[in-house]
């Protein structure tokens, strides 16, 4: 088994103290919200919480491996991140329609799941390990999905009618009443960070210096992790879990405004808006 030294993990703590000590400081924030014992009235509200539990884990997971020096992996994490943000976001603009559409796509997704598990004589005993009664509920779902909805499920393969690139920019359009840090906040996310991240998630040849380093006219594999991408993968996943946090807070009027503020003037006068 490898072991990581401790030289990176005191070395990027030292380095980049204020930024972890942010990092935390949200976690805790986040920690204290999870402990609410919610109680949700609409679908929309039932999806938030899974969006913000699910991106809790995430957001702690991201600081894990990028105290450790394990940014490439980070990033993966935050690209995840980045799409559970513009996700929740979009689905807020008309939380009833949206919400259902969600929740229909992974009814259909279980479904076309349930069949290949079915179909495949090799793997046949996984399909048994589902129950009937989970196999029956998705199937009542699935037939109760507008016909032109499924329609769009079986051709494009996504539960949102558009990429997100063009969800982040109705979400600029709609958001009049909500203080953004950029003009065209989420568009400049997808843009800019979308694309950085995904060359991070997707190995390519850009990716090489990450893995491999030269060593005369050899290559050699880069066997610990490293510095790379730390800051700036700390600095944008503050940024993107705090609008999650923030938009959690507000659905389900936790009352935890003073505390987001103070999160994000501070992170604001250590590293910019």
């Amino acid at each position: 088994m490898l072991k990581i030294t401790d030289d990176i993990e005191k070395s990027l703590c030292k380095e980049h103290a204020k930024l972890f000590e942010h990092t935390h400081k949200l976690l805790k924030l986040a920690n204290e919200l999870s402990e609410i014992k919610f109680e949700p009235s609409t679908t929309f509200e039932k999806i938030t919480i899974l969006f913000f539990a699910k991106s809790r884990k995430t957001y702690w997971a991201i600081s894990t491996l990028a105290g450790r020096g394990f940014g490439e992996d980070a990033g993966i994490l935050l690209r995840s991140l980045l799409e559970n943000l513009i996700d929740l976001y979009w689905i807020s603009i008309e939380p009833k329609e949206r919400s259902k559409r969600f929740l229909d796509f992974a009814s259909f997704t279980y479904r076309e799941g349930f069949k290949k598990l079915e179909e495949d004589k090799l793997h046949k005993h996984r399909g048994e390990q589902v129950s009937l009664q989970i196999k029956e509920e998705v199937l009542r779902d699935c037939q109760k999905i507008d016909a032109r909805i499924l329609k769009s499920f079986q051709k494009y393969r996504k539960w949102a009618p558009m990429g997100r690139r063009e969800m982040a920019k109705e979400i600029d359009r709609t958001l009049t009443n909500y203080k953004k840090i950029h003009k065209d906040e989420f568009l400049f996310l997808y843009d800019k960070a979308y694309w950085l991240l995904s060359n991070t998630a997707h190995l390519n040849p850009f990716a090489l210096d990450d893995f491999i380093k030269p060593a005369g006219n050899k290559l050699i594999l880069r066997e610990q992790p490293s510095k790379r991408h730390i800051a700036n993968w700390l600095i944008l996943s503050f940024h993107i879990f705090l609008r999650i946090v923030d938009k959690i807070n507000d659905v389900h009027k936790i009352g935890a405004e003073e505390k987001i503020q103070d999160l994000e003037s501070r992170f604001a006068k250590n590293f910019g808006r």
